[in-house]
């Protein structure tokens, strides 16, 4: 074919919109519609279940040698359309596929129930003379496609049967761990076939005291077969409370502990867990785990001591602030420990005005959203504009400055060396009209350029200037107006039961508080009203409403029936849900002791204000009325009474972070503005300094 004839067919195949009908001839039509909903399901792309593109056609004949009339689907993964010369598809015997230059590849179709697929490749287990073996075969990114053919094809009961007949000798065998997960894998077992060699795997990590596979194992007999779990469920709390005796990854120790959480009903293994927790960091968990399992005396020995720890974590990282050490970026997690009244490392990295790659780096190992108190709900924006610093608030909003681009520098200096040398011809005559005109137009085009440059930047200015005016004042009416203890209480709340919450607002605890409440009055109704919802009764078009109500009715009392099977198994985790609840309200309340002190409340009002507390300078002493002169806010000047006995101390002891606390108080004597003062403790006394005025 010539380059103009691969040109044209090209052009042909991606303007042809002709369709043909897809296996019109093939037999296993229920397969068909199965493989057609699974592959909708898992929205893969390019794929024919109905139809497919007659351009295709031909392209599927000479490559993998089948009839589209005989295909139960086909998938192209060309990523081109009207092509088929790679892909994947079947027959009602065959699966074939070829996904790159190598050779066609295919199997009996029925022979997909063998196997599964591990992250990139196809595992095919065979059996050769009743022996196991697995191979593997490389499929790239397309492991969902025989997925969807895989589960289309265990809804094939008849078949289904027949193979798990085949393996049901080896299932009976006592097979090395690693060959009965392989087999276990498979989707075509039976549930008793499953559970058989879960057991089997359990019993083989205890005996061999081999960890490799035992989270799996334990889960997938919970999963398969809760009665008979309840059999193995001492030895393995047991075996896994001995497992983790061992020098484990954090990983390890997460993985055990989550096994011990889920089965331990009877809290035998409360101390364990607490252990683990506390390992893991998990400090919010461990405390509520604490107040729900563990006797009332031994609960509050535990609590104490965790308090005391943070009291005592909390000291070290005020210790490195004062030092000017950035602890937070390293150690994200200190921010549930250092709660100042309620600010998260970000917002103050942005009150001591460090760079906004550093803000940046500990956004990004946090949530946007941590369920951390923010007292006074303060945005980023604001704590920026709270200094007045022009270019820090642009820099925390990301809006760089417009500025001359790469292509405008070009052609400036292309512009000006145009210029002396059409200046040279002018001199000597030989420049033409046309080429004085081009130059001018340049000039006029560069000159334009550099006017609209100026413009946006005036305009980013303006625009960046109006959102720092607006930050401003909203900083300062939050101080005034600060957030109401129950807003703490919450989020203090959202803390303890985040792992319960869909995320960490406030109406996500609200939501799951009334669905625990609800459920609480009425467990059976409001768990058939879930289940209903998730799948619920659409009225036919030619349907009576008295019928489709009856059938509503009567699909109520079937969800009503199923579900009260298991209605203990709901009330149990009901109950739990609600000791949890019980929990993060007692200890919310008792963390609100210490984050609404007086103490704390005064730090995080410190740490606001410290730029302007840097500006209260203590001036020359008046010994015969015996006061400081002193300069604060905008060098406005005023007084503070000392008496004269203590007064070099005063002055050499005062410090800006050595100040108390720092109130806003209305100024009667200067039309009502707001007025911030600071508290300063000296040798037993307390004196009030202005600091500035709020605007």
């Amino acid at each position: 074919m010539g380059f103009f004839d691969g040109i044209k067919k090209f052009a042909n195949e991606m303007v042809d919109d002709e369709i043909c009908q897809l296996g019109e001839n093939a037999q296993k039509r229920e397969l068909k519609n199965r493989i057609a909903k699974q592959l909708k399901q898992r929205k893969i792309s390019n794929a024919s279940t109905k139809k497919i593109e007659h351009k295709k056609v031909d392209n599927l004949r000479e490559v993998f040698n089948v009839d589209y009339r005989d295909l139960l689907f086909f998938v192209d993964t060309t990523m081109m359309r009207n092509n088929g010369t790679l892909g994947i598809g079947a027959t009602d015997e065959w699966v074939f596929w070829k996904f790159n230059d190598e050779q066609r590849l295919a199997m009996p179709l029925n022979d997909l129930l063998l196997c599964y697929t591990s992250d990139d490749k196809l595992i095919i287990v065979k059996l050769e003379n009743e022996q196991l073996t697995f191979n593997s075969l490389p499929i790239g990114d397309k492991a969902e496609m025989f997925d969807a053919v895989i589960a289309a094809l265990n809804k094939e009961q008849k078949t289904v049967v027949t193979y798990q007949n085949m393996l049901e000798p080896l299932v009976e065998r006592d097979l090395t761990s690693y060959d009965a997960l392989r087999l276990d894998l498979l989707e075509v077992l039976s549930p008793a076939q499953h559970v058989r060699l879960e057991k089997l795997l359990i019993e083989k990590a205890i005996a061999e005291n081999d960890p490799t596979f035992w989270s799996y194992a334990v889960h997938q007999l919970f999963s398969n077969d809760s009665e008979e779990f309840e059999t193995f469920r001492g030895k393995i709390l047991e075996h896994t409370v001995s497992l983790l005796q061992g020098n484990l990854t954090k990983e390890n120790i997460n993985e055990y502990l989550d096994i011990i959480n889920k089965f331990d009903v009877d809290g035998k293994y409360t101390t364990v867990k607490l252990e683990c927790m506390l390992k893991l960091n998990r400090v919010a968990e461990a405390k509520m785990l604490a107040y729900s399992e563990l006797p009332e005396s031994e609960r509050e020995e535990f609590l104490a001591k965790q308090e005391q720890k943070e009291n005592e974590l909390r000291l070290k990282i005020e210790k490195a602030i004062n030092k000017g050490e950035d602890i937070f970026v390293n150690n994200p997690e200190y921010v549930y420990v250092y709660l100042t009244g309620g600010l998260l490392p970000a917002e103050y990295a942005v009150i001591v005005g460090r760079r906004v790659e550093y803000v940046d780096a500990i956004i990004s190992k946090m949530e946007r959203e941590t369920p951390i108190i923010n007292r006074y709900q303060f945005t980023l924006n604001e704590l920026a504009a709270r200094n007045y610093w022009f270019n820090y608030f642009a820099d925390i909003n990301h809006e760089a400055l417009p500025t001359e681009g790469n292509w405008a520098k070009v052609n400036k200096f292309v512009l000006n060396y145009g210029g002396k040398e059409l200046q040279k011809r002018i001199d000597h005559g030989v420049a033409t009209i046309d080429e004085v005109e081009s130059y001018v137009k340049q000039h006029e085009k560069v000159q334009r350029n550099e006017e609209q440059l100026a413009e946006d930047q005036r305009k980013w200015r303006e625009q960046m200037d109006k959102a720092l005016k607006e930050n401003y004042p909203t900083f300062y009416m939050k101080m005034l107006d600060p957030v109401k203890a129950e807003y703490i209480h919450k989020k203090l709340m959202i803390m303890y039961l985040s792992d319960e919450l869909e995320g960490n607002n406030i109406e996500d605890l609200d939501r799951y508080v009334a669905e625990v409440t609800a459920k609480s009055d009425d467990l059976l109704n409001e768990l058939v009203k879930d289940e209903y919802a998730k799948a619920p009764l659409v009225r036919g078009e030619f349907e009576r409403a008295e019928d489709f109500d009856k059938r509503v009715t009567d699909r109520i009392e079937e969800l009503k029936n199923e579900i009260q099977g298991r209605l203990s198994l709901e009330e149990n985790h009901l109950d739990n849900k609600i000791s949890k609840l019980d929990a993060a309200n007692e200890l919310a309340v008792r963390k609100m002791q210490q984050l609404m002190s007086d103490e704390h409340i005064a730090k995080l009002n410190v740490l606001l204000f410290m730029d302007q507390l840097k500006n209260v300078k203590i001036k020359q002493y008046d010994p015969d009325k015996f006061r400081f002169k002193y300069i604060y806010g905008n060098e406005q000047e005023d007084f503070v009474d000392v008496p004269i006995e203590v007064a070099p101390k005063f002055r050499d002891n005062f410090r800006p972070k050595n100040c108390s606390d720092v109130v806003v108080i209305v100024d009667e004597d200067n039309d009502g503005k707001p007025l911030v003062v600071t508290e300063y403790h000296f040798m037993g006394e307390e004196y009030y300094l202005k600091v500035c005025y709020m605007w």
